[in-house]
């Protein structure tokens, strides 16, 4: 899970033709460059990315400050990800979406923006080939 309890963990999936990043839960991504790895190069090598998108933006929980929790937005991460090459963008799909994330609703104006940017939701049953 996150690192209050352990480690947190990201997988790379190689099969015989694709690869897959897989990054359900993260306090963020300046953590990653803190450590030298940046996001954005894992996009690069990878088919497909599989990332945290738990929260879409702070205000998502009524009468919650939500600056301080440990995830990376999906509104930031579509803002560090704007200048994208749209191949690139293509690859990405939130995943580990909380009850309260409004992209989780197929006829959310914060789904369709997400979209309209070249990003995407995981879907259930939702396979990768690799």
């Amino acid at each position: 899970h996150r690192q209050e309890y352990s480690e947190v963990v990201a997988f790379h999936v190689q099969g015989p033709h694709h690869s897959v990043l897989y990054l359900p839960d993260i306090d963020g991504w300046q953590e990653w460059e803190e450590a030298g790895v940046l996001i954005e190069e894992w996009l690069r090598r990878v088919d497909l990315a599989y990332v945290d998108g738990t929260f879409f933006a702070n205000g998502e929980i009524p009468g919650r400050d939500m600056t301080g929790f440990p995830h990376p937005f999906i509104s930031a991460s579509l803002q560090r990800w704007q200048d994208l090459p749209a191949a690139e963008k293509r690859k990405v799909r939130f995943i580990h979406l909380n009850h309260t994330n409004p992209a989780l609703r197929p006829d959310s104006p914060q789904l369709r923006h997400l979209e309209d940017a070249g990003f995407a939701v995981a879907r259930r049953l939702e396979r990768a080939p690799l």
